[in-house]
């Protein structure tokens, strides 16, 4: 909708007197398009996060624990490695992506799981991939052990082992 309204005249100083909304949009309309205010951001809507939980799946865990020498001030040397039992656990499942092409699920264990698994109670720190935790203690680097999934090929993205017949 274009009009014909006459354009204020600058007052002194330059500036253009205050004109109602109407008028200003009318002035805006220099493209043949018609001017529309700004619009408050509005909320996400459902599936359009990045990320959601995704429950969880059954895992196979080999646990490998160490015989250790040494102490803080000098190092820990891992003199035995003793392959354990496995273990199933349920890893939590995150979807990312959710809504694009690109969407996957990845899965890990919690530093909770973890612990429970090699019976500690004391902070751990892991390193490793999502199908390798090499866990050792927090505050001095005491080597704890090492899960190895035997389950899946991937949990970035969630892949089982194929099994060949």
């Amino acid at each position: 909708m274009m009009t014909n309204q006459p354009v204020p005249e600058p007052i002194a100083g330059g500036l253009v007197p205050i004109v109602p909304m109407e008028q200003a949009a009318a002035m805006m309309n220099i493209h043949g398009q018609e001017w529309k205010p700004p619009q408050p951001p509005q909320p996400p809507q459902p599936g359009s996060y990045r990320t959601k939980p995704g429950g969880s799946i059954p895992t196979t865990w080999r646990i490998s624990t160490y015989d250790v020498w040494g102490n803080a001030k000098d190092g820990w040397d891992i003199n035995n490695v003793y392959q354990g039992e496995k273990v199933e656990l349920h890893a939590r499942r995150t979807r990312y992506n959710v809504g694009t092409p690109h969407e996957f699920a990845a899965a890990s264990l919690s530093d909770r799981q973890i612990k429970r698994v090699f019976g500690v109670t004391c902070r751990i720190a892991t390193d490793g991939d999502d199908l390798h935790y090499e866990v050792e203690r927090e505050r001095d680097g005491y080597p704890i052990g090492r899960l190895e999934c035997v389950s899946h090929e991937s949990l970035s993205p969630v892949r089982k082992v194929e099994v060949q017949s």
